[in-house]
C-alpha cells in the first residue's frame, strides 16, 4: 500500500494540522461513497422498473462501493485540508518552505 504524505513536497504544509484531522477526510471518503452508491441503487431500480436484476443492480452496486472509496481516498483527504484551511487559516511559521522553493 502507498504512503500517505504527511507534509506538502512543494510547500510544507502539514497535512494533518490537527490531531485527528485525518477522521474529515475519512468522513468525506465515506459520505461520497454512500451518495454513488444510492445513485446506483436509484438508477438501477428506476431501469429495471422495480425488479432487483442480477446485471442492473445487484453487479455495479458492490462495484460502486468498493472502488469509489480506494479511487477516492487521496482527494477526500486533499479536498479536507482544503476545508480545513478555510475554516482554520494559517498561523504564522506553520508552513515551511523546503530550501529548494526559498531560492526560486
Amino acid at each position: 500500500m502507498a504512503s500517505v504524505e504527511q507534509h506538502c513536497p512543494r510547500c510544507g504544509l502539514d497535512l494533518e494540522r490537527q490531531v485527528g484531522s485525518f477522521i474529515g477526510g475519512v468522513g468525506l471518503n465515506t459520505i461520497i461513497a454512500f451518495v454513488g452508491l444510492l445513485a446506483v441503487l436509484t438508477i438501477g431500480f428506476i431501469a429495471t422498473e422495480g425488479r432487483a436484476s442480477f446485471w442492473g443492480i445487484l453487479v455495479p452496486a458492490p462495484a460502486v462501493a468498493l472502488l469509489v472509496p480506494i479511487g477516492f481516498y487521496a482527494r477526500s483527504r486533499l479536498l479536507w485540508v482544503a476545508l480545513e484551511l478555510r475554516w482554520w487559516p494559517l498561523e504564522p511559521g506553520e508552513v515551511n518552505l523546503p530550501e529548494a522553493t526559498r531560492s526560486s
